[in-house]
């Protein structure tokens, strides 16, 4: 079983792998782990199901954010643990899933839409080939 300690841990590995021009545009977002989406949250955004989705982005994204979203809470990321492990295969899966999943949460934080989260996706896990990215 992921413990939570160990997902914190991928969660803040994985904000720090995204590159720099994006990273340091992650600012008033708070990242939370859940175990998984809860029926009557927006769980059907996923792709799989309500109880598959790996992670979920609430709130204004950066880009929208102005004078009239000043007295909003800030925007949330909520990475699902129990839905990452059963996605993975192996263990040794997780990471890059994690990994995934954060990047994918981030890029709509950001503002970047889906097809430009898919493109940016591909771009940045080429930029992953041959590196290591474990639990350490």
């Amino acid at each position: 079983m992921l413990s939570r300690p160990d997902l914190e841990k991928m969660i803040r590995e994985a904000i720090l792998a995204i590159p720099e021009p994006i990273r340091r545009r992650i600012g008033n977002v708070a990242v939370v782990v859940e175990d998984r989406c809860r029926a009557g949250e927006d769980c059907d955004g996923g792709y799989w199901g309500e109880n598959d989705l790996l992670g979920l982005f609430e709130g204004v994204p950066l880009v929208d954010e102005g004078i009239e979203t000043s007295g909003l809470l800030p925007a949330k990321i909520t990475i699902f643990r129990s839905a990452i492990e059963e996605e993975a295969e192996t263990p040794a899966e997780i990471p890059k899933i994690v990994r995934e999943t954060v990047w994918h949460e981030v890029a709509h934080y950001v503002g970047f839409d889906e097809a430009e989260t898919e493109r940016l996706e591909e771009k940045w896990e080429r930029g992953f080939a041959g590196r290591k990215f474990d639990q350490g």
